[in-house]
């Protein structure tokens, strides 16, 4: 058995978001997270993950050195898991954007005031 042993980021990666598996919004939306805005970059991973390219040949295709691509990727990959740790704090919340919703956040009152003692 090998001792090495895999990050949380790598593990996540290599379950949630294998080259060739990951969907174009999906990607995007973890890119406007991790504040990617270069457009070789950008269309690197896009290539890498959505379209299952092999790494080599989309470091050779885009010129991008091959520890810019691996710590771009892990910071991807580092915020898909923190999305993944924070989803049970949205699921199921009820907060589902209607005006019933609405009308029970303006009963929570504020920090501080007399109302919050007894919570």
């Amino acid at each position: 058995m090998s001792a090495y042993k895999l990050t949380p980021e790598q593990a996540h990666g290599r379950k949630y978001l294998r080259p060739g598996s990951v969907m174009p919004e999906h990607l995007m939306r973890l890119l406007e997270l991790s504040k990617i805005r270069g457009h070789k970059i950008t269309l690197a991973l896009v290539a890498f993950l959505v379209h299952g390219m092999k790494r080599r040949d989309v470091l050779e295709l885009y010129d991008i050195s091959p520890g810019y691509f691996s710590q771009r990727l892990t910071l991807v990959r580092r915020n898909s898991l923190k999305v993944m740790y924070m989803l049970p704090h949205y699921v199921g919340c009820g907060m589902t954007g209607t005006e019933e919703d609405e009308q029970n956040t303006r009963n929570i009152p504020a920090p501080g005031r007399d109302d919050a003692r007894g919570l």
